[in-house]
């Protein structure tokens, strides 16, 4: 996941960018989409079945958005080692703050359904692994990310790594784009042990709509 300085450097293109999307990504109105946010998550936490898809558009509206992860806790990035290393009780402390910070991260309720199963909490697994499933099964309905036209549609970075993840793609370059009225992130990435460069589409209106609002709020 890129950090601070990446951010940086990728701020000025993108605010560039920014003033080419002035419409907003989701036709529902702000206020609505963040009371929306509030219940999808309250049903998802008590095991019902939600719509992920408009859990996560609802979190790009809501006072929580963070699409670069900025507001994530400084431990965030020892999450995934923790558990690739065993340390269940780091990883899952770290991944319950990650959580508290911002719901749809898919790759900290995976690690929560990971370190529960080990610990023989059977419903805590099933609950954790229907909420990860649910929302990664969103992004990758949403496109094959090979062209623009089928781009995945992320409305955060971190979703971006988490499909590379999921497809055991390593990236090599990222670029930013423009087609059509609308931006993408271009990750360029390879498999290990193969020369061959595969280029993943996201569309990411959504964060440059983000960056709009923090530059003409209303």
């Amino acid at each position: 996941m890129p950090g601070i300085a990446a951010f940086v450097c990728r701020l000025g293109f993108l605010l560039g960018l920014a003033a080419l999307f002035t419409a907003s990504a989701f036709a529902e109105p702000a206020a609505q989409l963040a009371a929306d946010y509030t219940a999808l998550v309250a049903a998802a936490k008590s095991g019902q079945n939600v719509d992920f898809q408009a859990l996560r558009e609802a979190y790009a509206q809501s006072p929580d958005y963070d699409p670069y992860g900025l507001k994530l806790p400084p431990a965030a990035h020892e999450m995934i080692p923790a558990a690739i290393a065993g340390d269940c009780p780091k990883a899952m402390k770290i991944a319950r703050t990650v959580i508290e910070s911002a719901f749809i991260h898919a790759d900290a309720h995976t690690i929560v359904a990971l370190c529960a199963g080990k610990a023989g909490d059977d419903a805590g697994e099933q609950a954790e692994r229907k909420i990860a499933v649910g929302l990664m099964r969103s992004i990758l309905n949403s496109g094959d990310g090979k062209t623009p036209q089928t781009a995945y549609r992320v409305v955060t970075v971190w979703e971006e790594y988490s499909v590379l993840q999921l497809l055991k793609l390593r990236k090599t370059v990222q670029r930013l784009v423009s087609v059509d009225g609308h931006a993408y992130d271009v990750l360029d990435a390879k498999r290990d042990g193969q020369d061959s460069v595969v280029s993943v589409y996201f569309r990411i209106d959504g964060i440059l709509a983000q960056l709009d609002r923090k530059l003409h709020p209303h």
